[in-house]
């Protein structure tokens, strides 16, 4: 249970990044600055071209935000599941890794500890997790 929601959480990271990149290139693609409640005069070549885009582009921003809301429920679990490790190191690293998608190799170095031993940390988390969640 442990690492399936490890993985879970890392994945929702990825796609909510994605989703996010995505909503901002129809945005700049749809040419959507802003809302305008400025009266159409009739001379605009098409006034209703715009709120097609605007549509879409709200139904697929609505879209991310309920994808982005049941994601933090799980990142929300996994949190207080980390929040129980015995050792700050294990939390430190555990938060990198899970929720903040950093490499271990960057966790290393921003820890001054070897890639291996950043490992080792986090084998002995999942273990003292898994003992207590699963």
């Amino acid at each position: 249970m442990v690492k399936d929601l490890i993985e879970e959480v890392k994945r929702d990271n990825v796609i909510v990044s994605h989703k996010k990149e995505e909503l901002e290139r129809f945005m700049a693609l749809c040419g959507i600055s802003g809302i305008s409640f400025e009266e159409r005069t009739s001379g605009s070549p098409n006034p209703h071209a715009g709120e097609s885009k605007m549509i879409h582009y709200l139904e697929y921003k609505e879209e991310l935000e309920e994808y982005i809301a049941q994601a933090n429920v799980k990142r929300q679990q996994l949190m207080r599941m980390l929040d129980t490790l015995e050792s700050n190191v294990s939390i430190n690293v555990m938060y990198m890794y899970c929720l903040e998608n950093r490499t271990m190799s960057f966790i290393a170095k921003k820890m001054s500890y070897t890639k291996q031993r950043i490992y080792q940390v986090y084998e002995k988390a999942i273990i003292e997790l898994s003992e207590r969640f699963d």
